[in-house]
């Protein structure tokens, strides 16, 4: 299904690049918690971590010829919506412990839980994408896929109007190379930036 392609390829490079970005964070001499409250401040000024160009570059680097037109669609209006929902993201740091060259950051994340916008989206979309799938009016494959393209950039805007902020608290791993702390990208990590599945309706 075309739908469930492309945009399950869109949230995935949409971790990809939050994990890119918490690889380009640090600074010589920085406490770990230090380097999370920056990764959060880059993430949500959208200046030197630029989401939208990542975003479309990864798109790009995932796409092949025949997804050209998907890759286009979701690498531009799709980007730019996800760029204005990452600037949303605070985090507070509660507390940090240091054991050799590995840390632990408490923080407490405020922002909107963009895991579940993707989920709830992909529900809603199902039914319409196989009904349309099934359509006489559908002529090719390229038509259909145009359809769904359009069918998904008004659910996702939808979705993001009215997506749901939360609080969520963790503990945010980060390894000590060359001197500089790192954020470790677990899975963790992924549900403190991006929001868990299933925890707003």
């Amino acid at each position: 299904m075309k739908l469930s392609r492309t945009i399950k390829r869109l949230f995935a490079v949409s971790i990809i690049v939050m994990f890119t970005l918490a690889g380009l964070v640090g600074c010589s001499g920085a406490s770990p918690s230090d380097t999370v409250d920056k990764y959060f401040k880059e993430i949500s000024k959208g200046s030197s971590a630029d989401v939208t160009k990542l975003i479309t570059d990864k798109m790009k680097e995932s796409g092949n010829t025949k997804d050209k037109e998907s890759a286009d669609f979701l690498s531009t209006e799709v980007a730019k919506l996800l760029e204005e929902q990452v600037k949303n993201i605070k985090c507070d740091v509660a507390s940090e412990k240091i054991d050799g060259d590995k840390a632990t950051v408490n923080v407490k994340v405020t922002g909107p839980n963009i895991s579940s916008a993707f989920t709830n989206m992909i529900e809603k979309m199902t039914e319409q994408a196989l009904t349309m799938a099934f359509s006489q009016e559908v002529k090719d494959e390229k038509e259909l896929e145009k359809k769904i393209n359009e069918l998904a950039e008004t659910a996702l805007k939808e979705e993001f109007k009215q997506i749901k902020t939360d609080e969520r608290t963790g503990d945010i791993s980060l390894v000590k190379k060359d001197g500089n702390w790192t954020i470790d990208t677990n899975e963790e990590f992924l549900s403190l930036v991006m929001g868990k599945i299933g925890t707003t309706k």
